[in-house]
């Protein structure tokens, strides 16, 4: 709400950063955002708030949060144990009314708006960003690895700048990936609109991969115009001029290929990749409203893929692709991204909990939840 001489607010004196504790490095994304404190006053922000970490177990513990963090682990495990404490409801409110939210590896599986590679009968995701992820699409443990990464966002930052002012002009982030998962596309506005808000989206993935429980052909990226029927969604005709039909995620098992096409009596076949869609973002009581959706922002690609990583089912991106719907830095390859945003939401592949450099946690506290709580849309008061 605006003050009352009509100027907007500033953020509240604390902002508490929830993160959410069910599993994983929770503790280690804490300590980051106590290190935060206290936040260098910039001329945009000249009284900095301080900032509190609350691990976050519960609806209440949710509902005393200004942002929030879901932490690097296993997304299964963390979504079970979020329904177990009575939070995926909650969790999904909180992210359908754009709180500022940033997940990281596994968090990012859970904010995706689809998931492939999950275990039979699906995994529970809260979506908010339009892409589809695949698990541990950059390999098994054993292809773990680290890379310095180019995040421009950082440059801004004041952290940054007091490092280039002690002559460490070093400003890659270091980048630690531990089965991590991969973008398997981005998913556009008219992919989404060319389908129920509850039903995976057209663009081309591996034969014979499950929706949930139930099984799905081969499915292509819808047209960008007179797409979207019941006919359109098990189409095996050739792909729109948006995107080339080049090599889909592959599944755990080589037995599916483009010619083994299987019905819904087969949904339990064993190595079929699973493909998990995210409830939708749109109030029920107007399913036909769509929510609008705020751009994608790239915040970091790898400038190639390491080796064990899958390309993603999209292939390259078509230049027909790119003047439809342009988005800044988008690398030849989706999967080569690793940091994007969407609105208040940020997600990372990788871990920046795992290491000493904190401009990650600056950058989501500093771009996503600073403004969000100064904006005049906003209602949020400090606890």
């Amino acid at each position: 709400m605006a003050s009352a001489d009509g100027t907007a607010p500033s953020p509240p004196s604390e902002v508490i950063v929830g993160v959410l504790a069910m599993q994983g490095a929770f503790r280690e994304h804490a300590s980051h955002l106590t290190r935060l404190n206290p936040l260098v006053s910039t001329r945009a922000l000249e009284d900095p708030p301080s900032i509190r970490a609350l691990l976050v177990r519960s609806p209440a513990d949710l509902e005393r949060c200004h942002a929030l963090i879901i932490p690097g682990g296993e997304s299964t495990a963390i979504a079970l144990g979020a329904a177990r404490a009575h939070l995926l409801e909650p969790l999904r409110t909180w992210v359908r009314r754009g709180r500022p939210t940033w997940g990281t590896c596994a968090g990012m599986i859970l904010l995706s708006r689809e998931a492939i590679g999950g275990k039979k009968g699906g995994q529970e995701l809260l979506g908010g960003i339009d892409m589809r992820v695949g698990r541990n699409g950059f390999g098994s443990q054993v292809d773990s690895f680290e890379r310095r990464l180019d995040v421009p966002a950082l440059a801004s930052l004041p952290s940054s700048k007091r490092r280039a002012d002690a002559g460490d002009d070093d400003s890659g982030f270091p980048g630690v990936f531990i089965r991590a998962p991969i973008v398997d596309t981005l998913l556009t506005r008219q992919d989404i609109q060319a389908v129920a808000p509850s039903e995976p989206t057209l663009v081309a993935r591996e034969a014979g991969e499950a929706h949930a429980d139930k099984s799905v052909t081969m499915q292509q990226r819808s047209p960008s115009r007179g797409g979207g029927d019941d006919n359109d969604k098990n189409s095996d005709a050739a792909p729109s001029a948006t995107r080339p039909s080049l090599p889909t995620t592959p599944s755990s098992s080589s037995a599916f290929s483009s010619s083994s096409k299987t019905s819904a009596s087969s949904s339990a076949t064993e190595g079929a990749s699973i493909l998990c869609v995210a409830p939708p973002l749109e109030d029920s009581s107007s399913p036909d409203q769509r929510t609008p959706r705020p751009p994608l922002e790239i915040l970091a690609s790898l400038s190639e893929l390491p080796r064990g990583a899958r390309q993603g089912a999209g292939g390259a991106v078509a230049a027909a692709a790119l003047d439809q719907e342009p988005i800044a830095n988008r690398p030849e390859h989706d999967a080569q991204i690793v940091a994007l945003r969407q609105g208040n939401l940020m997600c990372t592949s990788f871990h920046p909990e795992l290491t000493a450099d904190g401009r990650m946690h600056e950058l989501f506290v500093r771009q996503c939840v600073l403004p969000f709580l100064s904006s005049s849309s906003s209602s949020i008061t400090s606890s």
